[in-house]
């Protein structure tokens, strides 16, 4: 079952559709031998990545389906995680219809405002989701603030660290957007 999560996580750069072959099929194993723990893991991650093969509806009724009660806090993290992911990708989805996508950007933020509430003050992921709440507000100079310490204390090989990259590259593009 491992093997089968580390090989979906290799193909999520670069062939969703790989990884979705992937995390179906150690969804499927996990729910086989009753491991319920992992199978959610590969629940969590798979309607993450449905929306990228533009399959937005199809994660949107598996995301509602689950049920957090019970959860440990932990895998509730990790909700909340894929959440966040999620609903981003799907605002994205649906770029051409203005009232669900800003729905789901709602979404976004609200999911966002709550996994920031769970995660330790000195987790980079903590100030990797301030960072892109604030610049979903347009707060650019805190998100700038934010996204540059995360360039400066995360090692060049850390995902958070390429993440805040972006970040700052979505910035300065809005900046001369404007």
């Amino acid at each position: 079952i491992n093997l089968t999560m580390n090989l979906a996580d290799a193909f999520a750069a670069y062939d969703n559709d790989s990884t979705l072959f992937y995390l179906k099929k150690g969804y499927t194993l996990s729910d086989e031998i009753k491991n319920d723990t992992m199978a959610t893991h590969f629940l969590l991650k798979y309607i993450t990545y449905l929306p990228l093969a533009g399959k937005a509806v199809e994660s949107i009724e598996l995301f509602e389906k689950i049920d957090t009660a019970g959860m440990s806090d932990n895998m509730y993290i990790e909700y909340l995680k894929a959440a966040t992911q999620m609903s981003s990708y799907v605002v994205s989805s649906y770029a051409d219809q203005p009232e669900v996508a800003a729905l789901w950007k709602s979404k976004t933020k609200t999911f966002q405002k709550e996994l920031c509430s769970k995660l330790s003050n000195d987790s980079p992921l903590k100030k990797y989701h301030e960072a892109e709440y604030y610049f979903s507000l347009k707060d650019y100079d805190k998100a700038t603030v934010m996204l540059k310490d995360l360039m400066d204390n995360e090692p060049e090989s850390s995902n958070i660290r390429a993440r805040a990259g972006h970040g700052l590259a979505l910035i300065a593009q809005a900046f001369s957007d404007e």
